[in-house]
């Protein structure tokens, strides 16, 4: 696996947890598609305390995120000695710090535009790689340790988060509901956390593996499942559930509200947005479709991903 190629799985793993539900995975799929399962020294939806024992070295996190942002994701790929650290807005988009042993001078090589700022840490060096299109890149180095924030922020955000690792106390993270403490409760955990029984798909594309992930919210938890299974022959697929209204909860999730649509789903009222989003799938995607609709009263699921509405559409009706 190429370094990029993690890089690109990790921003893939919006929601990254560390279980797989049992009973997620169905044979009624009319889709066909050869999976690769992730490499063995590649872990995805750890903790930043578990991806720190790995790597041999403590992670320190900012302090300071933007409004909005929330850590999503934390992995590990053993074979680059790489953490990543993905945060995640619904409404902004997504950034990533990624830690590693290295120098600054080394990475001022990998720059194809660069400038030097003075960050309260020391020497920084901004501006973009060949790797990470034309997201703005944050680089210094800490103790022989490098850090790299990058995002569509501005640099003077960047900074600003930069400025805060290793400084207070980080914001609440993602609480991982892990297989092996939780066994056939994991589901029910989940369901108790956000007030009324999560539902699952029985419909979902060959190979698809979805894991499960508890969020803090400002009014309530909110749980979102997405797929574990990384592979470029497999679409990307997140879905987001919490207590809400409805309308509020579909025009209010998404960067552009006015180009949210009404459809239907069965003979109920749902709505289709867009939603900022990446996949291995498909490397050049910059946004996916999102599903929104009520489940129960009050209970709202959003369906993301890249396949087609009435694909999607299927994926929710089969929720049980």
């Amino acid at each position: 696996m190429k370094k990029g190629l993690a890089a690109a799985l990790l921003t893939t793993a919006v929601m990254g947890a560390s279980i797989i539900t049992p009973g997620m995975v169905l044979a009624n799929s009319t889709m066909t598609t050869s999976v690769t399962e992730m490499p063995e020294d590649l872990f995805i939806g750890i903790t930043v305390e578990a991806a720190s024992q790995k790597a041999g070295f403590p992670v320190k996190q900012p302090s300071y995120v933007p409004e909005g942002f929330h850590l999503g994701n934390t992995s590990y790929a053993g074979k680059f000695g790489l953490v990543s650290l993905s945060y995640v807005s619904f409404q902004k988009g997504m950034f990533h710090l990624q830690v590693r042993k290295g120098s600054l001078q080394n990475e001022a090589a990998t720059f194809t535009q660069k400038t030097e700022l003075q960050l309260v840490k020391g020497k920084a060096i901004s501006g973009k790689k060949k790797d990470t299109g034309e997201n703005q890149v944050l680089v210094w180095e800490d103790a022989g340790i490098i850090y790299q924030l990058t995002g569509g922020l501005a640099v003077e955000e960047l900074a600003k988060i930069a400025n805060s690792v290793g400084i207070g106390t980080p914001p609440p993270g993602p609480e991982i509901i892990s297989m092996e403490s939780s066994g056939a409760l994991t589901r029910e955990q989940a369901s108790e956390k956000i007030g009324f029984p999560i539902k699952v798909p029985t419909n979902l594309p060959q190979g698809m593996k979805l894991s499960i992930v508890v969020l803090p919210g400002k009014e309530s938890e909110m749980v979102f499942l997405h797929n574990k299974v990384i592979s470029d022959e497999i679409p990307s697929l997140s879905i987001m559930i919490r207590k809400g209204d409805l309308k509020t909860e579909a025009y209010g999730r998404v960067p552009e509200p006015d180009r949210v649509q009404e459809t239907t789903l069965g003979s109920a009222t749902a709505y289709v947005g867009m939603f900022p989003g990446t996949s291995a799938h498909n490397p050049k995607l910059t946004e996916r479709m999102g599903l929104t609709f009520e489940a129960g009263p009050g209970e709202i699921y959003t369906i993301m991903s890249e396949l087609p509405l009435e694909d999607i559409k299927k994926i929710a009706e089969s929720l049980q």
